[in-house]
Parts: structure tokens; C-alpha cells; sequence
């Protein structure tokens, strides 16, 4: 849906009726987005455009009137309201009752109020000059970014769990052993038979 399909005729007359209660003479205008909106070829067109309607509501607003546009005049000048470079803040409701766009000053107020929701897919938050953002295509998501090393391993991700092997300790050499321990590893055969030898001068 268009900028321009977006809003009703009675919406877009009110838009108009809206800017007839602020200051247009400081009010700068987006004419590259003003063109984009508008279906129009060039800034430059659009620039030429908004230079010719400005007046005609300038001047109506300060003989308390509405300005008389042509529906393509209109269609522009309500377009604008998306196109502003810097917040101008809201209109004046007590001006726009006044200048018979509304019967009271609350109908304003309520009337804007629910048609400020619709300004919100063609502008950024109070600057104004971002045109909608795109959505993501169907059965895409958006990628992530891929965390650090440091990050996963803080995390408990990827980390190599694989036990170390232990390496056997070698044992000491056996002059390094106590006497007790060294005659505890050795195996002692008694004595019996041949092997037995008597000692001299002691009977057997």
C-alpha cells in the first residue's frame, strides 16, 4: 500500500486543515522522500510542487481560511506532514477548531491522535526522515553473530572434555630407598641343604 492509499480523503483534508495551524515559512521539507511518497520523478518536481501550495496556505491561515487545492495539490500537501526533516511538534487543535477543520478543540486532539499511528510506517520516531524499513523475507531468520572463542569456552561450548592421560612416575633407583623398604622388596630364601655352610668352631 502507497503513502497516498494509506490515508483517506477525510484523512488527508484534515492533514491539510493541520498544517494550516503551524508554521510552514520554517519548516524544512524532505523533497527526495516528498517525491518517493508522491509517485512524483524528481526532488526537483516535488520542490516546485510544495513551492506553489505553500503560499496558497500560508496566506489562507492568516486570513483565519482554508486554502482551496485541487485534489492533487491536497494529496501533496498531505504527504508533506511525512516529509518534514525536524519535529515540528503537533498542530495547534485550538487554531484548527478556529479555522473550522474541527468543531472543538478536543475533536482535534482525538482526530490526530488516531491518525498519528498510520505516519509511523513512513517515518522514524520525531525526526521523520526514514522511509519503512523491510521485513525479512518468509522462512528466513536473521543471522546471528558468531560468539568468540573466549565466549564459548566461558560458556561451556565446544570445550574438550577428553581426559588427559597420566603419565606413570617412574621409580626411584634403589640406593635411594630406605634399608627398611629396600630389604622389605627383597625376597630371602632361608638357608637349608648344601647351601648352608658351618662356621668354624661352632657345632652344627
Amino acid at each position: 500500500m502507497t503513502a497516498v492509499e494509506t490515508f483517506t480523503a477525510a484523512e488527508r483534508e484534515f492533514m491539510v486543515g493541520a498544517l494550516h495551524s503551524i508554521n510552514l515559512k520554517k519548516a524544512a521539507v524532505d523533497y527526495d522522500k516528498l517525491a518517493l511518497l508522491a509517485g512524483i520523478n524528481t526532488r526537483k518536481t516535488a520542490n516546485n510542487k510544495w513551492v506553489k501550495i505553500r503560499p496558497k496556505i500560508v496566506a489562507a491561515a492568516e486570513k483565519s481560511q482554508i486554502a482551496e487545492l485541487n485534489e492533487g495539490e491536497s494529496m501533496l500537501a498531505a504527504l508533506v506532514w511525512l516529509c518534514f526533516k525536524e519535529d515540528i511538534g503537533l498542530p495547534n487543535y485550538q487554531r484548527m477548531a478556529d479555522l473550522g477543520v474541527t468543531n472543538t478543540k478536543k475533536t482535534a486532539n482525538n482526530n490526530w491522535g488516531k491518525l498519528k499511528h498510520k505516519f509511523d510506517p513512513f517515518t522514524a520516531g520525531a525526526d521523520g526522515v526514514s522511509t519503512p524499513t523491510s521485513s525479512p523475507a518468509p522462512g528466513k531468520t536473521p543471522k546471528s553473530k558468531k560468539s568468540t572463542g573466549a565466549k564459548r569456552k566461558a560458556d561451556g561450548d565446544n570445550v574438550d572434555e577428553t581426559p588427559t592421560k597420566r603419565t606413570k612416575r617412574a621409580s626411584p633407583p634403589s640406593w635411594l630407598l630406605p634399608r627398611s623398604r629396600l630389604l622389605s622388596s627383597r625376597r630371602i630364601e632361608p638357608l637349608s641343604g648344601s647351601h648352608c655352610q658351618q662356621l668354624p668352631g661352632r657345632a652344627t
